[in-house]
């Protein structure tokens, strides 16, 4: 008896027409015999396009699961893994590995059973195959699912290669940085998936039509910072203007819409999904160019400040982790989603009804040298801010 396929679970999304990577599809080929390949980036990153672009290209039959939340449970998870390897492996029948329903899961004997359910399925395969599982940030932190994945990652055979897709960093029952020092791990992250200045102008050229001078391209990258979603959002803005004037429309500055465009995804995407604690201090915050956790917990008055840092850049929320040798990690907020707060920021302080500045008394210093500096440059001017806000 075969098993029955969920179709949309196991298939890999169609590709529009992209600008294939070799930088980063000879840097997946070069490490596919690693017992991990995980991908982590911020939204509209191309995670999932380089893994689809990776596996059309490939020589080796891929399965693919696209997760979501219900995969929690490993009995779901491990059936949908068992659909996706199906799909592929046609001539193979998986169905009676779960001839025995999995009953109650105790504690103590779930890392045996997911053992068992490993060996069973990687017992089935002698042929080369990856596995991609995208998108463990859909699953929650703390379900065995991450339990299981880290025994199936240790128990997959060398002919098993496991590629994993994730907004956020996964929690540490995956157990993928000790792999990672052992060398069996290749991990890609924001750094490496950012467009390079060379990819962002075969973008255009090649797949939207669009030649750029070398001025309006500087101009797009620092925008963009090879953000993916940007580009496309960019492209998409362009193609309202006539052809041959699209070039000339970023010469000046990036377009209107654009910037309504940004405005509108962070908003959606990321800002509206916060609590108030932390919308608050995303707007606060956005004043300055690098963020320190010890001065952000004088300056907000948020004495989790660290824990709240860490929590972004973990979840890849457009906040980068930089490590300095005399200050230790400070923080930095990707150039759109910076000029996202600070949008939304000038619109509160303008509110009669602002109350997002409450400064506690011995970050007041440096608040007013931050506002001299560039912060609060305001069409009703400085002295209006400080009256109006009592500071």
């Amino acid at each position: 008896m075969k098993l029955s396929v969920n179709i949309s679970k196991v298939t890999p999304p169609s590709l529009p027409p992209i600008l294939y990577r070799p930088r980063l599809l000879d840097l997946l080929e070069k490490n596919k015999d690693k017992k991990l390949i995980l991908i982590l980036g911020q939204a509209a990153q191309g995670k999932t396009t380089l893994a689809a672009s990776y596996v059309k290209t490939s020589k080796s039959p891929s399965a693919w699961v696209n997760l979501e939340e219900e995969d929690s449970d490993p009995y779901t998870l491990f059936h949908n893994i068992l659909q996706s390897f199906q799909q592929v492996l046609k001539d193979i029948d998986f169905s009676h590995i779960l001839s025995h329903p999995p009953g109650k899961m105790q504690t103590n004997t779930e890392v045996r059973l997911f053992r068992d359910w490993t060996q069973s399925l990687f017992g089935l395969i002698s042929s080369p195959i990856q596995i991609v599982l995208d998108g463990l940030d859909r699953l929650s932190p703390a379900s065995p699912a991450f339990k299981f994945l880290q025994i199936l990652v240790e128990n997959a055979l060398p002919n098993i290669h496991p590629i994993m897709l994730s907004r956020e960093t996964p929690p540490p029952s995956l157990k993928f940085q000790r792999l990672k020092i052992r060398q069996e791990a290749f991990i890609l992250t924001n750094e490496e998936l950012a467009f390079t200045p060379d990819e962002i102008r075969e973008f255009f050229k090649q797949i939207r039509k669009i030649a750029f001078n070398a001025d309006q391209l500087e101009k797009i990258c620092a925008a963009t910072e090879g953000w993916v979603g940007g580009l496309i959002l960019l492209s998409e803005t362009l193609n309202r203007f006539p052809e041959d004037s699209r070039p000339k429309s970023i010469s000046e500055d990036l377009p209107d819409h654009f910037k309504g465009e940004i405005f509108q995804y962070f908003a959606r995407e990321i800002f509206s999904g916060q609590p108030k604690q932390i919308q608050q201090f995303l707007l606060q915050s956005s004043v300055f160019d690098l963020l320190e956790p010890g001065f952000m917990k004088d300056f907000t008055g948020a004495e989790n400040s660290e824990e709240i840092l860490q929590g972004l850049a973990r979840r890849n929320l457009f906040v980068q982790a930089i490590y300095d040798d005399q200050k230790g990690w400070l923080y930095r907020f990707h150039q759109l989603f910076r000029n996202f707060l600070r949008v939304k920021f000038d619109g509160f302080v303008k509110s009669p009804f602002c109350s997002i500045f409450v400064i506690p008394a011995k970050a007041g210093i440096q608040l007013i040298q931050v506002v001299l500096d560039s912060c609060f440059r305001r069409s009703d001017g400085f002295s209006d801010f400080l009256r109006d806000h009592q500071i």
